[in-house]
């Protein structure tokens, strides 16, 4: 084979393979199941014994009100959180048979909880940021966080974080700026014994994502978070078993 020809044939294998790895994917539970904007899901951490699930916390001595989102710490007893809702930015109210509402790795979603405290008027995911620490993802308005300096623009998206050479539907969510194009993972920061959600935090969060029928009154998913977790360690120990096995 003539070096040019072979090169040709390299260049073009390896420009399809990267093309292929670049293209979006469904969104899935950890049932395999399309995530549909408009349901509820928990979003628990796909790593086994590395906390729980995400509620609005309070991280801050000076702010009373829930409005940061936080993970729950790992217990043998676990917190699965409150389920959030996904949106698709300036999309319709969501159809489950309208395959344009479907969502998709690497676009733009909005995530609000389902529940949220009186403190607030929204429970919908937003970015702050002040000048002395890392931004932070919490519910409300700029007036609901007290070191707050600007609500920074942009929007959420979600990528796969693979576990090993599996998949296992495990994600991690990043946030983009607007108009720079930068885009940073969204992580876990110990401040206060909580663990809060930051843009580039200690560790990256990776999550597997359950849908639930709940109420959405926190005080009513006990009895639920009992068939989550269930399935949660199901897969955990799946991850573990072909970890070795592979």
């Amino acid at each position: 084979m003539k070096p040019s020809l072979f090169f040709l044939l390299f260049f073009t294998i390896t420009v399809t393979k990267l093309a292929s790895l670049s293209q979006a994917s469904p969104i899935l539970d950890a049932f395999f199941e399309p995530v549909t904007p408009g349901e509820k899901y928990f979003l628990v951490s796909s790593i086994f014994k590395s906390g729980g699930g995400l509620k609005p916390g309070v991280s801050d001595q000076y702010s009373p009100c829930p409005v940061d989102v936080i993970q729950a710490e790992f217990s043998f007893m676990p917190d699965n959180g409150v389920p959030v809702v996904f949106a698709i930015p300036s999309s319709p109210s969501p159809s489950p048979s309208d395959s344009s509402n479907a969502l998709t790795t690497g676009s733009a979603v909005e995530i609000g909880f389902s529940w949220k405290p009186g403190c607030v008027e929204s429970a919908t995911w937003a970015v702050f940021e002040d000048s002395g620490e890392k931004a932070w993802v919490g519910i409300g308005g700029l007036e609901d966080h007290v070191r707050a300096e600007k609500v920074v623009n942009g929007s959420f998206k979600m990528e796969d974080a693979p576990w090993g050479r599996l998949r296992f539907n495990a994600y991690k969510l990043l946030f983009c700026r607007e108009g720079s194009g930068a885009c940073s993972d969204v992580g876990i920061e110990y401040r206060d014994k909580t663990r809060r959600l930051v843009l580039g935090g200690r560790t990256t969060l990776r999550f597997n994502i359950f849908h639930t029928e709940e109420d959405d009154d926190v005080g009513s998913n006990h009895n639920h978070i009992k068939q989550v977790l269930a399935g949660s360690d199901l897969i955990h120990v799946c991850m573990y078993v072909c970890m070795y096995v592979y």
